[in-house]
């Protein structure tokens, strides 16, 4: 599953680069992620295979990057946070903007940055509607260890942490989802990486190993991912496709996100998509969340409701006057909502398009 559905990018400033080599530390990562500085996550949706590089000096090449979507962060006080007390200790703290049903909600999310690591602990977010409250929690326990100071070329180590997703309704828990994760990380590669706006930065790859292992269901499954970060704070991160798949030359990827730091006010490749469309939610089967995403090609008045397999209309998630673009929003199943088949059905300027979804309960 994805490591959701937070799009939590992470951003690095790397103090040298001597013989070839970057180090990243704890005062980099302050510097960053300072009150008030915002960070923007890009996805690519059209790049489905990508040139990795190899263990050792590299040259990376993005500039063919596009922002197929886009969300911008802003770390803001950890004291004022609404849910400080949920994740005590923590001192970064990154405000998302969301849509849980159809209403604008705020995403946050909580890291404690300790002298030797990058620990994220997990998020929150709710919304209010007039009849009732409802929101999600994400905890890693122990917090999740994504980076260890100072972090340069042939640095490794290994995490385990339990991963739960939470849903709750009036303050009372619903739905959760429990998964236990080990990662082994490892930096096995540096060089240079050309990225969308035509620079050229020193840069780090981070190579990924995780296992996930579901109790509940038994299920397991393993995901090989890269992330490769430059000089001033740019970003690349992807999936293989294959976990057996060299860690050289081109594979086959999925999940390309490429982050920068500041506003998404300028895209280096302006997108407007050509058509419109509907892609299947993430993850399916699902519990307790999914993610929605859309693309619309003209401003357009746009529906996107959950039906059941009888067709009874079960939740209007949108139904708005939309601009074109590329669009993105959840769907938490309220806890009188029975597992099963459901049907997504988006609607605009007289086009339609369903998807089926599986909810797990």
């Amino acid at each position: 599953m994805k490591n959701f559905y937070i799009v939590f990018a992470f951003f690095f400033l790397f103090t040298s680069l001597i013989s070839g080599q970057i180090t990243l530390t704890k005062s980099d990562v302050q510097n960053i992620y300072a009150i008030g500085n915002s960070l923007t996550s890009h996805e690519d949706t059209l790049t489905t295979n990508v040139n990795i590089g190899a263990p050792g000096n590299n040259t990376w090449d993005f500039f063919n990057l596009k922002s197929h979507f886009a969300v911008t962060s802003t770390s803001v006080n950890p004291v004022t946070s609404p849910y400080i007390g949920e994740f005590p200790g923590s001192n970064l703290v990154l405000l998302t903007p969301e849509t849980m049903m159809g209403v604008p909600a705020s995403f946050y999310s909580y890291v404690t940055v300790t002298d030797d690591a990058f620990n994220v602990s997990g998020a929150k977010m709710e919304v209010t509607l007039p009849t009732m409250s409802i929101g999600q929690k994400l905890v890693n326990s122990p917090a999740e260890k994504s980076f260890i100071f100072p972090m340069t070329y042939l640095t490794e180590w290994t995490d385990i942490f339990q991963f739960t997703a939470s849903s709750f309704l009036n303050g009372a828990p619903m739905n959760s989802y429990t998964e236990n994760h080990r990662k082994h990380y490892k930096c096995d590669a540096y060089g240079t990486i050309r990225t969308p706006y035509n620079e050229i930065l020193p840069a780090l790859r981070l190579r990924e190993d995780e296992t996930r292992y579901e109790a509940a269901t038994g299920d397991y499954s393993r995901e090989i991912s890269y992330e490769i970060v430059a000089l001033n704070g740019f970003s690349v991160s992807f999936s293989a496709v294959d976990t057996l798949a060299p860690d050289n030359g081109f594979i086959d990827v999925t999940d390309v996100l490429w982050t920068t730091s500041g506003t998404v006010d300028v895209q280096p490749h302006p997108f407007i998509p050509s058509d419109f469309n509907l892609e299947q939610n993430y993850p399916n089967p699902f519990n307790p969340v999914t993610t929605i995403k859309f693309s619309i090609s003209e401003p357009s008045q746009v529906s996107l409701v959950i039906y059941d397999v009888l067709g009874n209309e079960v939740e209007t998630i949108i139904n708005d006057n939309l601009q074109s673009g590329a669009y993105s929003s959840v769907w938490l199943p309220l806890s009188n909502i029975s597992g099963g088949v459901y049907f997504c059905r988006l609607t605009a300027n007289n086009l339609a398009k369903t998807i089926k979804m599986i909810y797990l309960k």
